[in-house]
Protein backbone atom coordinates (compact mmCIF):
# COMPACT_ATOMS: atom_id res chain seq x y z
CA UNK A 1 0.00 0.00 0.00
CA UNK A 2 1.13 3.25 -1.17
CA UNK A 3 1.45 6.33 1.47
CA UNK A 4 -1.38 8.72 1.17
CA UNK A 5 -1.09 12.62 0.84
CA UNK A 6 -3.33 14.70 3.50
CA UNK A 7 -5.26 17.93 2.31
CA UNK A 8 -4.16 20.91 4.62
CA UNK A 9 -4.09 24.36 4.76
CA UNK A 10 -0.89 26.42 6.05
CA UNK A 11 -0.34 29.68 8.03
CA UNK A 12 2.72 31.74 8.38
CA UNK A 13 1.89 33.15 11.81
CA UNK A 14 5.27 34.97 11.56
CA UNK A 15 7.32 32.90 14.23
CA UNK A 16 6.12 29.76 13.51
CA UNK A 17 3.74 27.98 10.77
CA UNK A 18 -0.10 26.84 11.50
CA UNK A 19 -1.06 23.51 9.83
CA UNK A 20 -4.65 22.50 9.35
CA UNK A 21 -4.53 18.97 7.76
CA UNK A 22 -8.27 17.85 6.38
CA UNK A 23 -8.33 14.51 8.15
CA UNK A 24 -10.66 11.70 7.32
CA UNK A 25 -11.13 10.28 10.97
CA UNK A 26 -11.32 11.26 13.99
CA UNK A 27 -8.88 13.84 15.34
CA UNK A 28 -10.21 15.25 19.14
CA UNK A 29 -8.93 14.21 22.21
CA UNK A 30 -10.71 11.66 24.09
CA UNK A 31 -10.65 11.36 27.82
CA UNK A 32 -7.15 13.45 27.80
CA UNK A 33 -5.85 11.14 25.19
CA UNK A 34 -4.81 11.53 21.40
CA UNK A 35 -6.85 9.85 18.89
CA UNK A 36 -3.86 11.26 15.85
CA UNK A 37 -0.30 9.99 15.66
CA UNK A 38 1.93 12.79 14.28
CA UNK A 39 5.25 12.23 13.24
CA UNK A 40 8.16 14.87 12.08
CA UNK A 41 10.97 13.19 10.27
CA UNK A 42 13.81 15.96 10.58
CA UNK A 43 15.59 14.32 7.52
CA UNK A 44 13.33 15.51 5.25
CA UNK A 45 10.38 17.70 6.68
CA UNK A 46 7.57 14.92 6.19
CA UNK A 47 5.40 15.29 8.82
CA UNK A 48 3.53 11.90 8.98
CA UNK A 49 -0.36 12.06 10.40
CA UNK A 50 -1.88 8.85 10.77
CA UNK A 51 -4.91 7.66 13.48
CA UNK A 52 -3.91 5.65 16.64
CA UNK A 53 -6.67 2.80 16.25
CA UNK A 54 -6.98 1.42 12.12
CA UNK A 55 -10.60 2.40 11.03
CA UNK A 56 -13.42 -0.16 11.59
CA UNK A 57 -13.45 -2.59 8.59
CA UNK A 58 -16.75 -1.66 6.24
CA UNK A 59 -19.65 -4.39 6.77
CA UNK A 60 -20.56 -6.10 3.72
CA UNK A 61 -23.27 -3.85 2.50
CA UNK A 62 -21.74 -0.83 3.00
CA UNK A 63 -18.68 1.25 0.90
CA UNK A 64 -15.30 1.87 1.90
CA UNK A 65 -13.92 5.02 3.37
CA UNK A 66 -13.36 7.99 0.79
CA UNK A 67 -9.93 6.55 0.22
CA UNK A 68 -6.63 5.50 1.21
CA UNK A 69 -6.65 8.65 2.91
CA UNK A 70 -8.93 6.81 5.97
CA UNK A 71 -5.75 5.63 7.06
CA UNK A 72 -3.75 8.66 6.94
CA UNK A 73 -1.20 10.24 5.22
CA UNK A 74 1.61 12.39 4.91
CA UNK A 75 2.74 16.07 4.02
CA UNK A 76 6.29 18.17 3.40
CA UNK A 77 6.50 21.34 5.57
CA UNK A 78 8.48 24.61 4.17
CA UNK A 79 12.04 24.28 4.32
CA UNK A 80 12.08 27.48 6.46
CA UNK A 81 10.23 25.53 9.13
CA UNK A 82 13.05 24.39 12.53
CA UNK A 83 12.82 20.53 11.94
CA UNK A 84 14.80 19.69 15.15
CA UNK A 85 12.12 21.15 16.89
CA UNK A 86 8.69 19.12 18.42
CA UNK A 87 5.32 20.57 16.18
CA UNK A 88 2.44 21.98 18.87
CA UNK A 89 -0.75 20.07 18.44
CA UNK A 90 -3.92 21.56 19.19
CA UNK A 91 -7.77 20.87 18.83
CA UNK A 92 -9.85 23.94 18.32
CA UNK A 93 -13.15 24.24 17.69
CA UNK A 94 -16.42 23.58 19.91
CA UNK A 95 -15.85 20.58 20.42
CA UNK A 96 -12.17 20.14 19.42
CA UNK A 97 -12.34 18.83 15.79
CA UNK A 98 -9.80 20.65 14.14
CA UNK A 99 -6.59 19.43 14.28
CA UNK A 100 -4.11 22.24 14.27
CA UNK A 101 -0.29 21.59 14.41
CA UNK A 102 2.38 24.75 15.39
CA UNK A 103 5.69 24.23 13.51
CA UNK A 104 8.45 26.54 14.25
CA UNK A 105 10.27 28.62 12.36
CA UNK A 106 14.23 28.67 11.89
CA UNK A 107 15.65 31.99 13.89
CA UNK A 108 16.78 33.58 10.53
CA UNK A 109 13.22 33.68 8.79
CA UNK A 110 10.84 34.59 11.77
CA UNK A 111 8.98 37.68 11.15
CA UNK A 112 6.95 39.72 13.69
CA UNK A 113 3.62 37.70 14.57
CA UNK A 114 0.35 39.63 13.56
CA UNK A 115 -2.31 37.96 15.40
CA UNK A 116 -5.99 38.49 14.08
CA UNK A 117 -8.07 40.88 16.08
CA UNK A 118 -10.40 39.39 18.39
CA UNK A 119 -14.23 40.36 17.55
Amino acid sequence: MGAATINYTISDCGTHYTVSPRCYFETKLKHGKEMVAIKLDPETGKLMIKPKKPPKKPKENERAGTSQMIYGGHLFLPKKCDFAAQPIIRHEGPVGQLLQIDVPKLPEFQTEAHPLPKP
